[in-house]
């Protein structure tokens, strides 16, 4: 007996007629199985049976075993739920599924419906329900589909698996790719185009979440920049404080250094040294030298000629005269010390004699009546 092989001409295979088994033939005769036909033909609708048989395969095209399927009534009218119900179990069973397509049970387990695993996740991911000989309910990710090309209605097993191939070949929908928006809210659920891994909307969500997070880089970004600036500043700053502390630490040894020197030194050689200086220089210059001598500014002494000096800087400007003596750049007494020298100097009045004798010789050629109120600096000798 040559074996059946689906490839194989149909010439080379042995014709096989299909029939039922013997708990489902009728023993009656020709006159009761008439009687019997003319009985169903009354009724609105059929039923389909409760057994299916065991060696039925899914492919089924004889013109008797699709109306055991199809409903007898062809109006448009939705037929029973306890003949939808059986009709969809009938059809479930025997349908030929795709790879990874399982047939499951509602909860109530009086509906069955055909389900997609993901052989990745092993979570369903497209489902069809089939009730009655309308159109079946499609979902893919939990969400309806409607954009696929359905028959108006199913007559025949082929047609279901027509339905469960086209569904087969939807890819679902890849999202967004964001955890925190995986799917925008107009998802499809899948898409039919090969070249294409997520809906239109899945697509504009995540176009708009890429410039969300982009603005929200740049802005991390800026503020990252500030942040490493700031820190670059304040690293300079405390670099340039710490350079200045080491050179006032360097001038007050320098500073020391030279104190030490000074005092060391005979005031012969200080005098002798500064002898072509100014007599206001060579005062200040004393000063300073006899204040290196203190441990402190208290207890210090001053000669007359030199307070005198520290009393005209500080008449013309006093603010000058504090900034001179807080930073010691000269050995300047304080106000009380100045007022205390001048309580024990005497005051007087008087003519230097150059003047009197400058004065003669300007008005010597003026009567004695022209020389009042005249302008001896604007006169000539003659």
């Amino acid at each position: 007996m040559p074996v059946l092989l689906d490839k194989y001409p149909p010439y080379y295979q042995p014709k096989i007629t299909h029939r039922k088994p013997p708990a489902e033939r009728s023993d009656l005769g020709p006159a009761a199985k008439k009687e019997k036909k003319d009985i169903l033909d009354t009724q609105d609708t059929r039923t389909i049976p409760d057994s299916i048989p065991e060696n039925h395969h899914t492919d089924i095209q004889d013109t008797d075993q699709i109306e055991e399927v199809q409903p007898a009534n062809n109006s448009d009218s939705e037929i029973s739920r306890s003949t939808s119900e059986t009709w969809s179990c009938c059809l479930v069973t025997k349908l030929q599924l795709p790879i990874n397509w399982v047939c499951c049970n509602t909860l109530n387990e009086k509906e069955k419906f055909v389900a997609h695993i993901d052989p990745k996740t092993r979570v369903t991911d497209k489902t069809i329900n089939f009730i009655g000989t309308n159109l079946p309910e499609i979902e893919v990710r939990g969400v309806p589909i409607t954009f696929v090309n359905l028959p108006p209605k199913i007559c025949s097993i082929k047609d279901a698996e027509k339905i469960v191939n086209k569904v087969d070949l939807i890819r679902v929908c890849a999202g967004t790719g964001i955890v925190r928006k995986p799917y925008s809210e107009g998802c499809e659920g899948g898409v039919m185009s090969k070249h294409q891994v997520r809906c239109k909307f899945c697509a504009a969500e995540k176009e708009r979440q890429r410039k969300i997070e982009q603005r929200r880089d740049k802005a991390e970004e800026r503020k990252e920049r500030k942040k490493i600036k700031m820190k670059n500043t304040v690293r300079s700053l405390k670099r340039s404080k710490l350079n200045l502390l080491e050179k006032v630490r360097k001038y007050k040894v320098r500073l020391q250094n030279m104190q030490a020197e000074c005092e060391k030194k005979n005031e012969d050689v200080l005098q002798s040294a500064i002898s072509k200086l100014p007599p206001a220089q060579q005062e200040a210059v004393k000063a300073c030298f006899n204040a290196s001598k203190r441990k402190g500014p208290s207890g210090n002494r001053y000669t007359a000629q030199w307070v005198y000096e520290c009393l005209l800087m500080r008449n013309k400007d006093k603010k000058l005269y504090n900034h001179i003596r807080v930073h010691q750049i000269l050995a300047l007494p304080t106000l009380s010390t100045i007022n205390g020298y001048l309580r024990n100097y005497g005051g007087c009045f008087g003519f230097q004699p150059q003047t009197l004798q400058m004065l003669a010789e300007k008005t010597a050629d003026l009567k004695t009546r022209q020389r009042r109120g005249q302008d001896v600096k604007k006169r000539k000798n003659k």
